[in-house]
């Protein structure tokens, strides 16, 4: 789509130079459905193809950049979410993330309501986008019946590029060991609100709930793609940190299973973690999630920073499968030895207040 896109593109522009009246026309489409405004199909019509449905989602976004591009007509290379997070930075306001969380959570039938609020905050500082990829996410965000994974990438992508560009100048911490220090601040300063939305991010594919960006994205590193094992790794964690509150340096995660098991006397939870030490890096959230569950209501500890570093080579689907197997293999001798964390008393370990 990219070359119809631009030529989409370089077509507004022309209009732009040559007619005012074109211009207001589509400024004011957007006061109507999407390409139900009959003063503009001749602006627009030509590019939707022969024989496109009406309600055809590449049509919809077609009419909706159209109106956008109306509006502010500056143009740069970065993607619309980047531009947004430019001016995030520039005026340190909470109010211009809280409003692109609430982009990413629109639905269909208010996307393009919400981009054209987004929108009006870049005009008054003459922050330019590029219209060709907004168009082309368009395509896919507006369809009722399109992929799901589809579209959470393009919200996902725009989540890397928006705390990217507001976090460029030294927000972005990517160590371990702090992202780890920020979860357990989070539960000894009673933040129930962010722990509630990362308890319920684990009912998602790591990084797809879009309230958890605020919390996550300032420790993910801005080389890291959205499906980059150490970026889910994170996601994965701090559900399993919000969930499962009492952290410990002595007792790795199967470890503390392990316990949970021999406490119970357990032969299910022996056949969960079985099956976890099965997964690969498709569907071992999945398996962890479970038994993270099993351990919510206890106060068993574990080691969060361990846990972290094993997903983020466990999640990674090319890595060398002998690095896997010893993943696996240490697991397994942690959770068929529970009793090994007796050897540090618990006053050693850190317990954190459940939220």
């Amino acid at each position: 789509m990219a070359r119809h896109s631009d030529a989409f593109v370089t077509h507004l522009q022309t209009l732009a130079s040559r007619n005012r009246g074109a211009m207001a026309a589509l400024r004011h489409s957007l006061s109507f459905e999407l390409g139900e405004d009959p003063r503009v199909y001749s602006y627009v019509e030509r590019f939707t193809g022969i024989g496109t449905r009406v309600d055809a989602p590449r049509r919809l976004a077609l009419y909706a950049v159209a109106g956008l591009f109306a509006h502010h007509s500056t143009i740069a290379s970065q993607s619309f979410a980047s531009a947004l997070g430019e001016l995030a930075a520039g005026r340190e306001s909470a109010s211009i993330e809280q409003r692109f969380i609430a982009l990413l959570e629109t639905d269909a039938e208010s996307v393009v309501i919400h981009l054209r609020h987004a929108l009006s905050l870049l005009v008054s500082e003459e922050i330019g986008f590029d219209y060709a990829t907004l168009l082309d996410d368009l395509s896919l965000l507006l369809g009722h019946w399109n992929d799901d994974q589809a579209m959470s990438k393009v919200k996902q992508t725009w989540a890397r590029d928006y705390y990217q560009s507001a976090l460029a100048e030294g927000g972005i911490d990517s160590d371990p060991a702090a992202f780890v220090a920020y979860l357990e601040k989070l539960v000894t300063q009673r933040d129930r609100s962010s722990l509630a939305t990362l308890r319920r991010s684990l009912s998602f594919a790591p990084g797809d709930l879009p309230a958890a960006y605020p919390i996550v994205e300032p420790f993910v590193a801005p080389g890291w793609s959205i499906r980059d094992s150490r970026r889910c790794a994170r996601y994965l964690v701090a559900g399993i940190v919000a969930l499962n509150p009492r952290v410990s340096e002595h007792q790795s995660f199967a470890a503390a299973l392990g316990r949970v098991a021999h406490q119970r006397e357990s032969g299910n939870i022996e056949g969960r973690f079985i099956a976890l030490l099965g997964a690969d890096a498709e569907n071992v959230a999945d398996y962890l999630r479970h038994s993270a569950r099993l351990m919510a209501s206890t106060e068993v500890a574990f080691n969060p920073a361990r846990l972290l570093t094993d997903l983020s080579t466990w999640l990674n689907p090319r890595v060398d499968p002998a690095w896997l197997d010893r993943i696996r293999q240490r697991w397994a001798r942690d959770f068929y030895q529970p009793t090994q964390t007796k050897s540090h008393p618990e006053s050693q370990e850190t317990p954190t207040k459940e939220a």
